[in-house]
């Protein structure tokens, strides 16, 4: 049998990839001042939205299950639950209450915690017109049921009970920011609720003696344990609308009124307390037209209890902040990770911001916009009105963007890695530099850049190495041959985001032009 001869492999006009990525040129690091932008996982809407439906006014997650409302749907309100398929979320239920009525705000505020879902209605007429309620659901394993409508044992016209929603185990704290007592108008106050291993049942109104009128004490709240947190956005203790935070504490027998919480550079007009949230002995504290970068661009405080006693810790700006941005219109913290949304930022489209406990201090680490643009409606985005965090999952409203008509609202979900990596530009030419930027990191630890894929393959391949900067940060600057055109590459990152503990950062892929 005589032997065939071999066959020589036809041309091919792309070059043999292992020769482009030895050919990677790496031309400088450095420090870094901006941002790591990162995409998003999901845009969320809703079937059939209308215009002005604000789908997306409260987001909340528990686990695998999420919700968002949409408090102006038929100028009643909805929310839709939504439950974690593999990475994406799909639409599991609409959930209404028994009890709804035209022009109620049903949506207006959204907590989960498990297997319970609280939802606000601060525009209910049961007691008086809009007194509030606010209704509990149980998911049963396979929906969320009507559980009770929870109204104050004193409801009040205008009381806007449900206002803002705080949940922590057997503990409801509700705000209602037009509550008052005899003589007031609409001071505000928080009722407690505690669930008694049967049903919920009312504990305790908080109110503040002396505020003035119209202070709207419960404007927001929060709870951790027998720590509750009240704001009053309105009180005028440094200046006309500089706001405050009151403090409550649980003796066992009842909540007990403790310290007034200002910081010391706010102004009148500051907003302070618009957004809180707690966990264990860190509160932190919005301030959204408060003058920090420039006009209105927002900030965020830290509060820290050494000794008993909760002091002024940290003052949080993101870099790059500009004015009317109203960085802190909403935030979520969780252990080392916190959620802070600035829904007027670039002309009201609104953007989140991700902060990361890297041992020391609190240092940005991933930035995130919404897909849908600015969009053709009368009202921009406003991504960031609501935020939710749990684990790996971030959930944003944007209750003004445009789906499936404009201004009907959408959801973005966002996915949160240790560490965040951005390309500039993700787009290049041959020659082009391309700058590769980690953010999140422990200042002074170790990070390594590296090439995971090319050409549709994947790679191991060490770009750069180097050490976070004592913004969290590090970059390095590439181009590429002219034999790499036509191909894509992904990059991504390794390094320690706190002192001895080792992450990775999300995947880019940069596109390089033929």
């Amino acid at each position: 049998m005589s032997r065939q001869p071999a066959r020589r492999r036809a041309h091919t006009p792309h070059p043999p990839k292992l020769s482009i990525l030895g050919a990677v040129l790496l031309l400088a690091a450095a420090p870094v001042v901006a941002q790591c932008e990162s995409e998003e996982q999901q845009l969320i809407d809703k079937p059939n939205g209308k215009t002005l439906d604000a789908f997306g006014r409260r987001v909340a997650i528990s686990g695998d299950r999420a919700a968002v409302s949409a408090d102006a749907e038929n100028s009643m309100g909805a929310v839709y639950a939504y439950e974690l398929d593999g990475d994406s979320w799909t639409l599991a239920q609409k959930v209404l209450p028994a009890d709804l009525e035209f022009l109620d705000r049903f949506g207006f505020s959204l907590v989960m915690e498990g297997s319970t879902m609280i939802v606000g209605n601060p525009r209910d007429d049961d007691q008086a017109a809009d007194s509030g309620s606010v209704v509990v659901f149980e998911h049963d394993g396979a929906q969320w049921a009507e559980i009770t409508e929870l109204t104050p044992s004193v409801g009040v016209e205008l009381g806007q009970f449900g206002w803002s929603l705080a949940l922590d185990g057997d503990v409801l704290v509700v705000g209602a920011i037009g509550d008052e007592s005899p003589g007031e108008n609409n001071t505000g106050a928080a009722w407690v609720f505690r669930h008694d291993g049967t049903e919920w049942v009312e504990e305790q109104r908080l109110s503040v003696p002396g505020l003035d009128d119209f202070d709207e004490l419960g404007f927001a709240v929060a709870v951790d344990g027998d720590d509750v947190f009240v704001a009053a956005v309105n009180d005028d203790g440094v200046g006309i609308d500089s706001g405050a935070v009151y403090t409550f504490s649980y003796d066992g027998v009842e909540w007990n009124e403790g310290q007034k919480l200002v910081s010391g550079d706010i102004a009148g007009g500051d907003w302070f307390g618009w957004a809180l949230d707690v966990d264990g002995d860190l509160l932190a504290v919005s301030a959204p037209q408060h003058d920090a970068a420039a006009e209105n661009s927002g900030a965020l405080y830290f509060f820290e209890r050494p000794g008993g006693v909760w002091v002024e810790s940290d003052k949080i700006v993101p870099d790059g902040a500009g004015a009317f941005e109203n960085f802190g219109w909403s935030v979520d913290l969780e252990g080392p990770r916190m959620v802070v949304g600035a829904a007027a930022a670039d002309s009201f489209s609104g953007a989140l911001y991700l902060f990361q406990d890297v041992g020391t201090q609190w240092l940005e680490s991933h930035f995130w916009t919404g897909s849908a643009g600015p969009g053709t409606g009368f009202f921009n985005d406003s991504l960031g009105a609501s935020v939710a965090l749990d684990g790996a999952h971030v959930l944003g409203g944007a209750p003004f963007a445009d789906a499936d008509q404009e201004d009907a609202g959408v959801a973005y979900a966002y996915e949160v890695t240790d560490l965040a990596m951005a390309a500039l530009p993700q787009t290049v030419q041959t020659g082009d530099d391309v700058t590769l930027r980690v953010c999140g990191g422990a200042p002074g630890e170790d990070v390594v850049i590296y090439l995971r894929g090319f050409g549709g393959d994947p790679a191991s391949r060490r770009i750069d190495n180097g050490v976070f900067a004592f913004d969290g940060r590090f970059q390095t600057t590439m181009s590429f041959p002219g034999n790499a055109a036509g191909n894509e590459a992904e990059f991504g990152a390794r390094g320690f985001w706190q002192p001895g503990v080792l992450g990775t950062s999300d995947v880019v892929t940069v596109t390089i032009e033929p």
